[in-house]
This record gives C-alpha cells, sequence and structure tokens, in this order.
C-alpha cells in the first residue's frame, strides 16, 4: 500500500510496505490523519522519515541450514 499526497503543489508518495489487509488499511488511515495534522500545523516532515512505517520483515532470524546425510 502507498499514501499519496500533496504539499504546496507538489507531490509526495511513501510506500507502508503493508500487505492490504483490514488492519493494514487502519494503520495506513493512522499514518495518513498524522501526515494530516502536521500539514495543518505546518510541521510536516519533507525528508518523509517520520512517517515510514517499520517493516515486519526488518528483523532478520538465521536459518541453519540442513545438512544432506551421503
Amino acid at each position: 500500500m502507498q499514501l499519496r499526497f500533496r504539499f504546496r503543489g507538489k507531490r509526495y508518495y511513501i510506500s507502508t510496505s503493508l500487505a492490504d489487509t483490514p488492519n493494514n488499511r487502519k494503520l495506513a488511515k493512522l499514518k495518513a490523519s498524522e501526515i494530516e495534522k502536521d500539514i495543518l500545523c505546518e510541521r510536516l516532515d519533507l525528508n518523509l522519515k517520520k512517517y515510514q512505517t517499520q517493516s515486519a520483515l526488518s528483523t532478520i532470524t538465521p536459518v541453519t541450514p540442513i545438512r544432506a546425510d551421503s
């Protein structure tokens, strides 16, 4: 899913890295509300880092390979 909005005539896109599920849609709407509030309060983070979501895949668990017996 992706959030899209305009600010001062410029288009902005933020990838949420979330699958399109009912719960994730709620999270995306909350993030969109946060962005809208920051625009209204004139404190939008133009780097957009504040609005990036943490990916569920950001943590990598090492896997031990299975060795085949010869």
